[in-house]
């Protein structure tokens, strides 16, 4: 199978991974260093920090672009056959853990700084946490460090979000740890401020499935068909107090969950978008949307993968991660709250679909994937 990773939007420190620094209003084909001809596999999660991104392949193989001023693009390989020299910033290069680490099996980003989880269940962090983002109780790690007795015993890591300080951990006995900055109660309601290593969370009152993070709130749900969730942290934009009834239906069934920088979105498995939050730049989803199949959130806008294979994107797009501009001097449009704009997706061949989307800081992802193997 061939895959293609393609970038648009702000890319002042090559975060797009396409072989330049310049912003981008349409796709252009990502640059991988593999370094040698052994396909890392299908792409299964793009995450993004301030200014870097991490691409992670269902092999366990985990790769980097962007900036890496403080580490938190990881350490990466060295590739000794190569002929010209490489620049590690503008391009995915592979990010090298120690030979005792395991696959990676997920990944987050907070600002400036990068966590990883392996097959095993060890959480290994490094970047910049001056708000206790690493967990480690330490301020910055070139390298990656491990969380030490984390998890607990007997429990394993089913999922985990973050954004511009903190992070959340879901456990598969159904509690929540979280570290960073918890100021505005989006680690619990106890607001103890910086919290450098795990914290259980408590009081959720259900076991919790799964979890999204924005920039001052955390949102934790439970098992997809069930109508249990909890919010933690500021009401600023009517985070909390503007929940809509849906949100905690029976009748609601998850299919996905993502936020934005201040606002959350919840996919349906109807096909449905349900979002709340800030929408002073069209964030919120538009009304009459097709049916929806995937839905990739990131700081400020929203991409979407429609059932026909068009992927529509809406919100703030300043860097050109909604697409081209549409209107002189509005390059969301007048009445974007309304609509979305269609992403113009280069030719494909007959065999080759979207099998992916994915959001940043001003980010947006796209990628294919074909069965033509180039025999």
């Amino acid at each position: 199978m061939l895959m293609m990773l393609f970038a648009f939007g702000s890319n002042g420190k090559g975060q797009l991974g396409i072989g330049n620094t310049k912003d981008q209003d349409t796709p252009q084909r990502c640059i991988f260093q593999f370094g040698n001809d052994e396909s890392p596999g299908a792409l299964i999660k793009i995450c993004s920090g301030g200014n870097h991104t991490l691409a992670l392949f269902d092999s366990g193989r985990l790769f980097s672009a962007g900036s890496n001023d403080v580490g938190q693009a990881g350490p990466k390989t060295v590739l000794l056959n190569q002929s010209d020299p490489v620049d590690q910033s503008i391009n995915f290069t592979e990010v090298f853990l120690e030979a005792k680490l395991q696959k990676i099996k997920t990944c987050s980003a907070t600002w400036e700084a990068s966590t990883v989880v392996t097959e095993d269940d060890e959480i290994y962090t490094f970047g910049n946490g001056p708000n206790g983002e690493l967990g480690t109780g330490e301020d910055n790690s070139l390298q990656p460090q491990k969380l030490i007795g984390f998890p607990p015993r007997n429990s394993s890591i089913v999922d985990i979000a973050s954004s511009v300080r903190h992070v959340i951990v879901v456990l598969s006995d159904g509690q929540v740890y979280g570290w960073g900055n918890g100021r505005k109660g989006q680690l619990g309601q106890s607001k103890q401020g910086i919290i450098r290593t795990p914290q259980l969370i408590e009081g959720l009152g259900f076991h919790a499935k799964q979890a999204t993070c924005g920039r001052e709130f955390s949102y934790i749900v439970g098992d997809p068909s069930s109508p249990d969730h909890k919010y933690l942290g500021t009401d600023k934009w009517n985070l909390q107090s503007g929940i809509p009834p849906k949100a905690s239906s029976p009748s609601l069934c998850r299919k996905s969950l993502g936020s934005s920088w201040c606002g959350i979105s919840i996919l349906d498995t109807s096909g449905e978008i349900l979002s709340w939050g800030r929408n002073d730049h069209g964030q919120t989803a538009p009304k009459n949307l097709p049916n929806i199949m995937h839905v990739a959130v990131g700081s400020e806008h929203t991409l979407a993968l429609t059932e026909s294979g068009q992927v529509l994107a809406w919100g703030w797009g300043e860097h050109g991660n909604c697409g081209p501009v549409l209107h002189q001097n509005d390059n969301l449009g007048k009445s974007w709250h309304e609509s979305w704009n269609e992403i113009p997706l280069q030719p494909m061949s007959r065999d080759e679909k979207v099998q992916g989307i994915g959001a940043g800081c001003a980010t947006s992802f796209i990628w294919t994937a074909s069965d033509y193997n180039g025999d």
